[in-house]
């Protein structure tokens, strides 16, 4: 037997203000209540089995944020598309 990870979330990605309003995900503000988050391996989606702490990180939203402001903190995100 052999073990594998798989997740089952959908990342489906909306821009809330419509197609039609010029804006991007970048221009979306986001909160996320967390003190903590999950890091990953650089370049790759697979967890480190860790819990660390939000402070001092792009991940800490726990007050309205802009995503265009964080974006370029978070590697492995594909802004091109």
């Amino acid at each position: 037997m052999c073990m594998l990870a798989v997740s089952l979330t959908t990342h489906a990605y909306f821009n809330l203000n419509g197609h039609a309003s010029n804006t991007t995900i970048e221009d979306h503000v986001v909160t996320i209540t967390s003190n903590y988050y999950t890091p990953t391996y650089s370049n790759a989606i697979v967890p480190m089995g860790e819990i660390a702490s939000v402070n001092g990180t792009a991940f800490d939203l726990r007050k309205p944020t802009v995503i265009g402001s964080i974006i370029d903190r978070v590697s492995g995100w594909c802004t091109d598309a």
